[in-house]
C-alpha cells in the first residue's frame, strides 16, 4: 500500500522544518483519522509547501513550489490542507471529497486546515464530518460506516 501525500503549508513557528506535519497538527490529523500518531507517521509521507515559518503567507512562492511538486502527486492519494495549498496547486473544488484526476490512481483531496486558528473545526458537524472522511479515507471506519 502507497503511503497517502499530506501536503501542508508551513512549519510553525515553533515546529521542526525537517518533521513536517508531525507535531500538533499531525497529532490532530491522526485523531480526527482514528490512528495513533505511529500509524498516522507510518501511513504518510508529508510536506509543507514552503521550507520555513513565515509570519505572511507567500503565495507565489507556494505556487512555484507546488508547480516543481506536481509530479509527485502522480498515481497517489495527496490530502491538501487548505485552501491556501489547493489554491498553490491551482485546485478547487469542495472539501472532504475525493477527486480523480487520471487514469493512474490520481486523487486529490482538501481538508480544511486543522490548525486552532480554523473557525471552522470549531463546528463540531464539521469536526465529524472530517473525522468521518479520515476515518473512510484511512479505513478506520467502523464497518456499518464504509
Amino acid at each position: 500500500m502507497d503511503r497517502f501525500l499530506i501536503i501542508g503549508e508551513q512549519p510553525s513557528a515553533t515546529g521542526d522544518d525537517s518533521k513536517p506535519l508531525e507535531g500538533a497538527i499531525g497529532a490532530r490529523l491522526a485523531e480526527y483519522a482514528g490512528l495513533s500518531l505511529d500509524a498516522y507517521l507510518e501511513r504518510t509521507e508529508r510536506r509543507n509547501l514552503v521550507a520555513y515559518a513565515s509570519p505572511t503567507w507567500p503565495a507565489n512562492e507556494a505556487a512555484r513550489n507546488a508547480g516543481m511538486i506536481w509530479g509527485e502527486l502522480l498515481g497517489r492519494q495527496t490530502l491538501m490542507l487548505g485552501q491556501r495549498v489547493s489554491a498553490a496547486f491551482g485546485v478547487k473544488w469542495a472539501a472532504l471529497q475525493w477527486v480523480t484526476l487520471d487514469g493512474r490512481g490520481t486523487r486529490v483531496a482538501i481538508i480544511p486546515h486543522p490548525s486552532t486558528r480554523n473557525l471552522w473545526w470549531n463546528d463540531a458537524s464539521n469536526r465529524a464530518a472530517a473525522r468521518r472522511f479520515l476515518a473512510m479515507t484511512f479505513g478506520t471506519a467502523p464497518f456499518d460506516e464504509r
